[in-house]
């Protein structure tokens, strides 16, 4: 009897072990398929373009994306945003370009939307053309945003959080017949359902619908590093259509409405790790597009790209 259950304890046993065997394996797999990005040794101060801690934000806006592109035309390296609070409207990564805020800087993004200029992305799941993020790029490859210092999206019930059509007393229930006001939601959700071509899908001004902070559009290569990001527009970090991500040690504080922390989307090869997030919604939501610009045989630009290899640990 003894020996019975000790082989029928063996037959249980036995499955377990190779199947962990093979998670194991798939697991290392992946792990060493996420290439993270390397930059030259070179360094561009913003202040060198003009930027100056009593600058309006549109003059820092183009000192810091000039620094971006010298950068990016000398073959790469690091950007550096000194201590300090620059005040600065939306930013564009270029190849090659690791934006460095250093320790007691923060990068305070002006709440004035002639300061972002619409752009392609997506906007919970949907294609359209909006307000730029934040920090954006778009078809870049291997860049990154490192450091010890502070983004602030200035999202607050005085400036971004409004336009998502809930008060203050209302932000904890849901409003759909208002969110996003005045109704761009909505009208992006119809567009998407109706096949309407992205180049059409054009929002923006008073649609109501806010920026991410960070939006990296059909990246390869990407690495976030290090700082800490408070007061989001919109979600936080939304990686699309991208490869070969690394999230590490980023600090997320955000409580405004739809703050998810980290939403990779339609993304391949990522590895999100030691990071805290503390937000008022999603901490991590992994998507690929909503509807008919999601599903395969869908309507929408960007159809049947699902998010895999996907690695998320110690957060």
């Amino acid at each position: 009897m003894k020996k019975l259950n000790a082989l029928f304890l063996l037959c249980l046993l036995f499955p377990l072990t190779m199947m962990a065997s093979v998670w194991d394996t798939e697991y290392k797999q992946v792990e060493q398929s996420i290439r993270e990005p390397k930059f030259p040794n070179r360094t561009f101060s913003i202040t060198k373009y003009g930027a100056s801690l009593k600058n309006t934000a549109a003059k820092n806006q183009k000192a810091i994306n000039k620094a971006i592109e010298a950068c990016s035309k000398a073959g790469g390296g690091k950007v550096i945003v000194p201590a300090g609070t620059w005040k600065t409207g939306a930013i564009r990564l270029r190849s090659h370009v690791n934006l460095v805020i250093e320790k007691n800087a923060t990068l305070f993004f002006e709440f004035d939307r002639n300061l972002y200029p619409l752009v392609e992305t997506r906007w919970e799941g949907l294609d359209c053309i909006n307000y730029s993020p934040l920090i954006y790029a778009f078809k870049e490859t291997d860049i990154a945003i490192t450091g010890e210092g502070v983004i602030d999206g200035n999202g607050s019930d005085d400036t971004w959080w409004l336009m998502s059509g809930k008060t203050p007393k209302s932000r904890d229930v849901e409003v759909k017949e208002k969110q996003q006001n005045p109704g761009g939601r909505a009208d992006l959700l119809k567009m998407a359902e109706e096949g309407v071509p992205i180049e059409k899908r054009v929002f923006g001004p008073w649609k109501g619908l806010r920026p991410q902070t960070v939006n990296l559009n059909q990246c390869d290569g990407i690495l976030i590093e290090g700082v800490k990001m408070i007061r989001s527009p919109f979600w936080v970090m939304h990686p699309l259509l991208s490869k070969n991500i690394t999230v590490r040690r980023v600090h997320v504080e955000n409580h405004g409405p739809n703050g998810d922390g980290c939403d990779p989307e339609s993304c391949e090869n990522v590895l999100i790790e030691n990071c805290i997030f503390d937000t008022g919604d999603d901490c991590i939501a992994i998507k690929s597009g909503r509807n008919e610009d999601g599903r395969e045989g869908g309507k929408g630009k960007y159809v049947g790209r699902p998010s895999k290899n996907i690695i998320i640990r110690n957060c």
